[in-house]
Formats: structure tokens, sequence, C-alpha cells
């Protein structure tokens, strides 16, 4: 009987051990999941997604590149590449859609922390900033964003031992967010930027910017239960003819890039992938091959 009580004393104590053994293991492992280790090791690659409004610009940046926010009836629903924890891990997605825009509503919390000092409280705008602050401000709100990406990407993955992790940065541009000046030193300055020109048919764009106005509808990431609804809605409508002004914008802005990237070896040290409205919609996997194939091959 003693030898018993004994035995389960002895038996209890190793129980005990390894529950405290456990739990210091466990909290040692959640420090790890909330530390800053990969803090050296992350290589960031520019995305500009260089396009108008009403385009699905957002389609391709968050959605297609980034992963972001997929109705469950899309093709990209059940692609592996969203899927794979051992890409993941290494490659990281960020979206910072409008970035140049100052409401949260387009830029999230960019200029209410990053870039809170450079417009000293209303006195500037965005195009009063000069090339290098608009420089440093992305690379800022990049780091930061990554980092938070990562550690976000870390915790839902079961691969942990990588040696460095790559984030891929996008972030939309559209001639109104900047003066072409401007446009040109974020192109030629940011480290490893690759650049997508997105381009809808005018009378097109001018149709769906239209019916937004009329609206008030200026969903981005409908489902195409939604989008059967809108085109229900227009269907009878009388779309006005393409405003001058609205036309004479859009040829100035995509003759602007391709002018810049024609120009003496730019074109040779900013990798870029021209695509169409229609494919986008219509073939989102193969643009998402396409693209991931530009970014990656020019690393």
């Amino acid at each position: 009987m003693i030898i018993t009580h004994r035995l389960i004393r002895h038996l209890a104590s190793i129980v005990l051990f390894y529950c405290i053994a456990s739990i210091s293991l466990l909290a040692l492992y959640t420090n790890y999941l909330d530390s800053d280790a990969f803090s050296g090791d992350i290589e960031i690659t520019f995305v500009g997604v260089v396009s108008m409004q009403r385009s699905s610009s957002t389609f391709l940046s968050h959605q297609i590149l980034a992963g972001e926010d997929i109705p469950p009836d899309s093709p990209l629903a059940n692609a592996p590449f969203l899927q794979s924890t051992a890409t993941r891990q290494r490659k990281h997605f960020v979206a910072l859609n409008e970035i140049f825009q100052t409401y949260e509503q387009q830029s999230g919390d960019a200029w209410s922390t990053d870039g809170k000092e450079l417009l000293q409280d209303g006195k500037r705008t965005v195009k009063d900033l000069s090339g290098e602050e608009l420089h440093d401000f992305l690379l800022r709100v990049a780091h930061r964003r990554c980092h938070l990406q990562i550690r976000k990407d870390l915790k839902q993955s079961s691969v942990r031992a990588v040696n460095r992790h790559q984030c891929i940065v996008t972030f939309k541009q559209f001639p109104e967010h900047l003066t072409m000046e401007q446009h040109k030193y974020v192109w030629k300055s940011l480290p490893n930027f690759r650049m997508i020109i997105l381009e809808r048919n005018i009378k097109e764009r001018w149709k769906s910017y239209w019916f937004a106005q009329q609206t008030g509808d200026w969903d981005v990431l409908g489902s195409k239960e939604h989008k059967q609804q809108l085109n229900a809605k227009i269907k009878n409508n009388v779309i006005p003819q393409v405003p001058a002004p609205f036309k004479e914008k859009h040829e100035q802005w995509y003759n602007a890039v391709h002018e810049f990237l024609d120009g003496k070896g730019v074109s040779k040290y900013i990798p870029h992938l021209d695509v169409q409205y229609r494919d986008v919609t219509n073939d989102p996997l193969t643009i998402r091959e396409k693209a991931l194939n530009m970014i990656f091959s020019s690393s």
C-alpha cells in the first residue's frame, strides 16, 4: 500500500512537471510569434497598379494579387497559390490601395501615422510634397504593413523555418493622385519597383463611371449576383456621350505613362506588364500568373 501511494505521488509529480513545462513552452512559442525575429530578413517589392477609376484596379491589386476579400463564387476562391502555406510563408502580400489619397477609407491609417507630420495639420496637400518625401513615406508605410502581415502569416502557418521573407506591396496610382513629376519620381526611385498598367475601354469606363455617379453605387468587389443586378438596372438607361474632358484625361494619362516607359533605358530597369480590363475580369487566374511571373522573374 505504501509503495502504491509513493508511486501515485511520483506519477503525479511527473504529470505536474510536464504540465508546467508545456505551459512554459507555449508561452515561449507565443512570444516567438509576437516577436520581430524576422525584422532583418524582409525584402520588399513594390508593384504600382497604374490605372484610372472604374477599371477594376481594386480587383487586380486586392483580390488577384493580395488575395483579399475574395467572394466564394470567384475563380480565385480555390486557387492553390492563395492556400499554399509554404508559398505564403515566404511571399507575403500587402495592398495599400489608393495610398496617395489622405482619407482613411482609401489609405487606411497611413497618413495619420507614417505621414502625420508631412501634411502639417492640413497646411500642405499631397501634391505639395517633394519626391523624396513621397518616397520615404511609402517606404515607412510598406515596412510597417509588411511587418504586420508577416506576423499575421506566421501565426496562421505551420511552416516556421525560413531565412528570408519577401513582401509584395501593391498600390494604385491614378492621374489625379499626384502631379506627373511626382508620379515619375516614385516610379524611378522606389527599390524593386514593378508596374502593371491596367486600362479599360474609354466608353465602357465612362458608362461605369456615369452609372456609379447616378446611383451612388461605387461597389468594386461585388459578387456575380450583384453585377447581374446592376446590369439589369442599366440595361434600359440612355448613357450620354463620353465627355471630351473625360476622354482627353484618359488618353493623356496612358500616353504619358507609355512615353515614360519608352524613355531611354527606363523599360530595362522597370519591369512592367500591360493588361486590359476585360482580361482581368474574364480570366483573373491567367492575369495573376502573368503578373506574378513578371514580379518574381525580375527579382
